[in-house]
């Protein structure tokens, strides 16, 4: 692995997750709609 690789990795593995309020609104708003296709 290359040093950005490497650091991409490590920045991905040492973050905490986190549910954004904004897309999670959003997300439930379009699947509440009644011509949404599934």
């Amino acid at each position: 692995m290359n040093e950005r690789v490497k650091r991409l990795r490590e920045q991905s593995v040492s973050i905490e997750p986190y549910v954004s309020l904004e897309r999670a609104v959003l997300l439930t708003e379009f699947y509440q709609r009644e011509d949404t296709e599934r």
